[in-house]
């Protein structure tokens, strides 16, 4: 327990929060924090080439915040501190822009699958629509990057969707692409105030 006297100790996940790792650490004159990096790890050996931009979330000890947030930025990292209360939403948000990203890749493989493309030809072909949506989303933002039907306001163009997710009897897809195009509307609306998203509207808040 002498040990920990003076010492700041540190751990790497996003969902867990300092003062749940080391709960008694200030008791012993420690200090506890955690520092998470903003970023998909699918390689431990060598996804640290891949950091140089990342950001890193910092929370803990009131103690070790500063001092850890000033040496990740002095060695030119991207530093943001936050309240361990916030961290469950924290991660929640990294996992709706990674891993819910993947799921929603996997969806569209699927669907072009079903159009009678190949495993590697859905992929192939999604890619670029894909990366440079990404790109153009991560440079200028969601507004600026939204195109498609809903931001058009055609709702007859969400409608044949919709349909055609009735057609192949998948209701999930269904009922995942109405909420996606609910979070849509709010973007649509905010960069066209002066367009009628009442029939989309009407279309994606039908429980059938």
């Amino acid at each position: 327990k002498e040990l920990l006297r003076g010492k700041i100790l540190c751990h790497a996940s996003g969902a867990l929060t300092a003062k749940e790792a080391f709960p008694d650490i200030e008791k012993y004159g420690g200090s506890g924090c955690s520092v998470h990096p903003l970023f998909a790890v699918s390689d431990k050996k060598l996804a640290y080439r891949e950091l140089v931009d990342v950001f890193f979330a910092v929370e803990g000890t009131p103690a070790c915040l500063r001092p850890m947030t000033e040496w990740l930025r002095s060695i030119g990292l991207h530093a943001q501190r936050m309240d361990g209360s916030k961290k469950r939403l924290y991660h929640a948000a990294a996992v709706v822009a990674s891993n819910h990203v993947v799921a929603l890749f996997a969806e569209a493989m699927d669907m072009l699958e079903a159009c009678g493309f190949d495993e590697d030809a859905a992929r192939a072909a999604l890619a670029p629509l894909f990366l440079g949506n990404a790109r153009h989303v991560a440079e200028a933002g969601p507004e600026k990057a939204l195109t498609g039907p809903v931001e058009r306001g055609d709702a007859a163009t969400v409608e044949k969707h919709l349909a055609a997710f009735a057609e192949i009897g998948d209701e999930d897809d269904r009922a995942l692409y109405r909420l996606l195009t609910k979070r849509l509307l709010r973007i649509a609306k905010e960069k066209h105030s002066e367009r009628d998203f009442a029939a989309i509207e009407e279309l994606v808040s039908q429980d059938v």
